[in-house]
């Protein structure tokens, strides 16, 4: 299966999650619905940075939108919960850091 397909097909599914329409969801990332249509049907690809915001607003790591729909979809709540797990040593490991900067910059005056 093409690359697109599989960005556009979790996209759609995990846009359908939240309950938001193409039409809320394209509003959400400055784009119109029907580059999103194009974009979950597998027809367009997008940027870096459309991946990013993409990623912000459906609340899922960039990674989970790439595997197959199957697995996804066999293995939904695996795949949700390692997210969950990702994001939340991500934000301990980020807050730790920033506490260390902190520190270190405070000692240093």
């Amino acid at each position: 299966m093409a690359i697109k397909k599989i960005l556009g097909q979790n996209i759609s599914f995990y846009r359908r999650k939240l309950n938001l329409t193409q039409e809320e969801f394209s509003d959400l990332l400055n784009i119109t619905p029907c580059h999103l249509s194009n974009i979950e049907q597998g027809k367009q690809f997008i940027s870096e940075k459309l991946l990013e915001k993409i990623s912000e607003v459906l609340q899922v790591s960039p990674y989970i939108l790439f595997y197959s729909f199957d697995t996804l979809k066999n293995n939904d709540n695996l795949y949700s919960d390692i997210d969950k797990i990702i994001r939340e040593k991500f934000k301990s490991f980020s807050d730790e850091l920033i506490d260390e900067i902190r520190r270190k910059d405070f000692k240093q005056r």
